[in-house]
């Protein structure tokens, strides 16, 4: 169950980092977008899912941000001012891929045209 504590914290965090992405790190030809961050009821461990474009750079981003991530907590650990802040761990998150998956299934599908009868 989240708390209101862990649920400001976390969009706090989503916050932030997003304007420490687009000031610090630049990715070669390639799109990332936070889509979450899930803070543990202890406030140990911050996952944060990162969307890619093209997903064919996914593990690469996600493995450059896992090397950053104790730089980026140190930055936001001045802007967000707790105690105890959660370790960041990033992971790669294929919602935006599954959903557009689904999209273009629906979108492509073939429909059997019905034969009228009766109609010359």
């Amino acid at each position: 169950m989240k708390t209101f504590r862990n649920q400001r914290l976390s969009s706090l965090i989503i916050q932030e980092l997003n304007n420490l992405l687009l000031r610090e790190v630049e990715f070669d030809g390639a799109l990332a977008t936070i889509t979450y961050c899930e803070i543990n009821p202890d406030t140990e461990i911050a996952e944060i899912g990162i969307s890619v474009i093209p997903e064919a750079k996914g593990e690469e981003i996600v493995t450059l941000l896992n090397k950053k991530a104790p730089g980026f907590a140190y930055k936001l650990i001045r802007i967000v001012n707790i105690k105890r802040f959660p370790k960041l761990q990033f992971s790669l998150d294929h919602g935006m891929a599954h959903a557009a998956e689904i999209e273009r299934a629906l979108m492509y599908e073939v429909i059997p045209e019905e034969k009228e009868e009766g109609v010359e």
